[in-house]
């Protein structure tokens, strides 16, 4: 790895990382071959139920691991494009981002997820403005509004009604 932190080949963390899951793979092939010579896994039904059950939370790790190399790929892509995106924006543009924070409720009125959609509580709407900048500038002016309501719905006329 670079110091920036850029690589464009496998680095040695990287292939460390994968390589760990390629060790449990064999590991556990290894336990399962010496158990089927040993003819104790035709024998117990509960080592066979461990063997694979083991093998899945493997499977699962694996899984989460690519997910989690994929977001940090996106996350790199996402930058790159924000910040050409945002430098690119002249002085009279502005992006605005509206995004729901949650529906939040007081810790006495704690409801059970099948009733998550009543009228407790109240809702956060974020608003995020981003100003373009002058050319001689690389920075841009960014507000952040917080809208509150106790219309806990999120339906169309809360949402336009912090769009006007």
């Amino acid at each position: 790895m670079r110091e920036d932190g850029e690589h464009l080949d496998p680095c040695g963390e990287c292939t460390e990382s994968f390589n760990t899951f390629v060790d449990l793979f064999k590991y556990y092939d290894t336990v399962k071959d010496r158990l089927t010579e040993l003819n104790v896994l035709e024998t117990d039904i509960v080592l066979q139920d461990d063997m694979l059950s083991w093998e899945e939370e493997i499977n699962q790790c694996y899984r989460n691991f690519l997910d989690y190399r994929r977001h940090l790929t996106q996350v790199e892509d996402e930058f790159l494009f924000d910040k050409d995106f945002y430098n690119d924006l002249a002085e009279d543009e502005v992006i605005i981002v509206l995004d729901f924070k949650m529906k939040i409720l007081a810790s006495m009125y704690r409801e059970k997820q099948k009733d998550w959609f009543s009228k407790r509580g109240f809702s956060c709407l974020g608003a995020l403005l981003i100003f373009g900048s002058s050319r001689d500038s690389d920075e841009n002016e960014i507000l952040y509004h917080l809208f509150l309501s106790d219309d806990t719905t999120q339906d169309g006329v809360y949402v336009n009604t912090v769009k006007e």
